[in-house]
């Protein structure tokens, strides 16, 4: 039991150089230990399962290669073995049969000895056997011998107590070295002064939280479509609009359509004592009091009364030329009850001025820095986005083509929301994905003895965004693989388990798709490898603690009893055989007795009492033999007198 916790754990550093195997055959695994205790197929004729080599390379990035014996025939030789060991490492990328400066590690045998050969600054480790071959090898084990009298412990263990597996690689939570939603930089400078072409009119920007659920810009009525101003410096409803740079007599021409399509106009007077508030009544008043008009967290908004899609517009050359007002956006609602805002884009306005309209909307950045390169992300000391996805309504030549060109990978799509959209950019353009086969990212769940429960595959090539890897896996239909997904507030990704269900650890890993097989994606490819999700922790002690557990932990091989319970069961029967054999023994002994009793009763002889008789006997002959002559006389006597 310590072996095969052992065999599948971690210790204060990974194995480098070389690493033999305990155990040795002549040919055939079948002459290996505990042979009869690998996993095996139903008709008993292949092994099943599988166990992962965790490998680390010189800059510290650590990749899981999953090695399955699925098929190997229990008639396979050690070398099989091997072959099978090195197809796995050749598909992750580390094996290389044809160049040896491309083989980081490689299986060999040796002696009759499984043998892993590491490149000078890769190291490895193992964990997560459910075929049983690490044990059965030899590899990785604490005690070595296969029988109690030559058990000891492993030498290589002894010159290297820091080997001692304490902890263990598969994951309860992951989160990823590097971000998968992030700001994005153009690759190249990029001119201010561009613009784009005339059918676009329109930007479209959704906001997600952690989990990748909408973000309202408006907690109050999200379903309730507006027109709003962000406003600049302190502005309330008490400012007079002449603080705002309105000069005495200004008039502000605004107008619109209602929610219904109906178009209506309006105009307000400026003077020295009009504040805000005097505006936005005026604008209550032109729309019919179909609007609600006020100021939430630092934005005017002209909200239509009734939630849902509706045709309410509002347009004022003069407030939105003013720098406190500023552009007009639109918070929009589709038919399906989804939101987005909508930003209005000039015909032929420049790149500069499309950015600053984006970068004055709460949550964002948008600018062209010092090095003349387009800048778009979250603003930094914000709580609520963590991620947004951007469109337009351009034909060609639109601000989203502007943005691919330059490699800023943002979820895209082009058309209006309310009606249809294409999707353009999916964020997976930043990664290596296999641009023939099936991509997808593949949990291998285990609960919490480490037992294989399940597989969960997310396929990332068929249209899917990189925000909804996030939906797929935390959608009511996946929960029963326990796990969930988020973002952090640096966009880097966090898979962990819910603890619902039976999954307590998973080793997630790219994979793709040829339409028969699933195949390990090479290290320097995929999504998750580029992510960089695993890291070493010194502060595991999963598998000590479950050593130290044994006694107490049911086992299989125990008759599901601990093994405490197990050696007082074990007590108990011994003694009570012993009480049952010291009273058979003590009832045979009293039988024996009695019998031999019996026996001396009916043929034991006693010289005395024999000798008493014979005299009794002999005396009592005489006396017969005196009455028989006395008789006689007798006889002889009457026979005479009768003559």
């Amino acid at each position: 039991a310590v072996n095969e916790l052992h065999t599948q754990g971690v210790g204060l550093t990974f194995y480098t150089g070389e690493l033999e195997g305990a155990y040795s055959a002549q040919k055939y695994i079948k002459e290996l230990p505990y042979f009869l205790d690998l996993a095996k197929n139903q008709t008993g004729n292949q092994f099943t399962g599988f166990f992962y080599i965790w490998i680390k390379n010189p800059q510290g990035q650590i990749t899981p290669v999953k090695v399955s014996v699925e098929g190997l025939s229990v008639n396979a030789t050690l070398d099989d073995l091997a072959n099978m060991i090195n197809v796995s490492l050749q598909q992750a990328g580390f094996y290389d049969p044809s160049d040896p400066n491309a083989t980081y590690l490689k299986v060999l045998v040796r002696g009759g000895k499984l043998v892993f050969q590491a490149k000078d600054g890769y190291a490895f480790a193992f964990s997560n056997d459910t075929s049983g071959i690490l044990l059965s090898t030899g590899i990785n084990l604490f005690f070595v011998g296969t029988d109690p009298e030559d058990f000891s412990v492993n030498n290589a263990l002894v010159l290297k107590p820091e080997l001692i597996a304490s902890g263990k690689m598969d994951l309860n939570a992951l989160r990823t070295e590097n971000s998968l939603f992030k700001t994005y930089k153009s690759v190249s400078t990029v001119n201010p002064f561009q613009t784009f072409d005339n059918s676009l009119s329109k930007i479209y920007l959704r906001f997600y939280d952690d989990k990748v659920n909408q973000v309202p810009l408006f907690d109050q009525n999200p379903y309730n479509e507006k027109v709003f101003f962000v406003l600049g410096g302190n502005v309330s409803e008490n400012t007079k609009l002449t603080d705002l740079g309105f000069s005495d007599g200004t008039i502000i021409n605004y107008g619109g359509t209602l929610y219904d399509g109906t178009a209506v106009a309006g105009t307000f007077t400026v003077n020295p004592f009009n504040t805000v508030k005097d505006l936005m009544e005026g604008i209550r008043a032109t729309y019919n009091y179909t609007v609600e008009v006020y100021i939430k967290d630092g934005m005017l908004c002209i909200e239509n009364k009734t939630a849902g899609d509706s045709q309410l517009t509002f347009n004022s050359v003069e407030l939105t030329q003013n720098s406190y007002f500023g552009p007009n956006y639109r918070w929009n609602v589709t038919p399906s009850q989804e939101y987005f805002v909508e930003i209005p884009v000039a015909t032929n306005e420049v790149l500069s001025s499309i950015l600053a309209k984006i970068d004055r909307l709460p949550y964002l950045r948008a600018y062209v820095d010092a090095e003349n390169k387009a800048v778009l992300g979250l603003e930094t000391n914000q709580t609520r986005a963590y991620a947004f996805e951007i469109g337009d309504n351009s034909n060609v030549n639109g601000f989203i083509d502007f943005l691919s060109a330059q490699q800023m990978y943002i979820p895209s799509f082009r058309g209006d929301p309310d009606v249809a959209t294409l999707r353009v950019t999916t964020g997976f353009e930043d990664f290596d994905l296999d641009p023939i086969d099936e991509d997808y990212l593949s949990f291998y769940l285990f609960d919490k003895k480490g037992s294989y429960l399940d597989t969960f595959r997310v396929r990332l090539d068929d249209g899917k965004t990189i925000l909804d890897v996030i939906k797929e896996i935390n959608s009511p239909q996946n929960a029963k693989y326990g796990l969930s997904a988020r973002l952090d507030r640096s966009g880097k990704l966090i898979i962990e388990t819910t603890g619902l269900y039976q999954t307590a650890t998973f080793v997630v890993q790219d994979e793709f798709y040829d339409g028969i097989n699933y195949t390990q994606t090479k290290y320097d490819q995929g999504f998750i490898n580029a992510l960089k999700g695993y890291e070493f922790k010194r502060g595991d002690n999963r598998t000590a603690q479950a050593i130290a557990d044994l006694s107490s932990v049911t086992r299989k091989d125990l008759n599901y009893a601990t093994l405490e319970d197990y050696y007082s069961s074990l007590v108990g029967e011994v003694g009570s055989a012993t009480k049952a054999v010291k009273d058979n023994k003590n009832f045979l002994e009293t039988l024996i007795s009695q019998i031999k009793a019996i026996k001396d009763s009916i043929s034991g002889v006693s010289l005395d009492e024999e000798m008493t008789n014979l005299i009794k006997y002999q005396q009592a002959f005489a006396a017969v033999a005196k009455i028989l002559t006395s008789v006689e006389d007798m006889l002889e006597t009457l026979i005479n007198a009768k003559r």
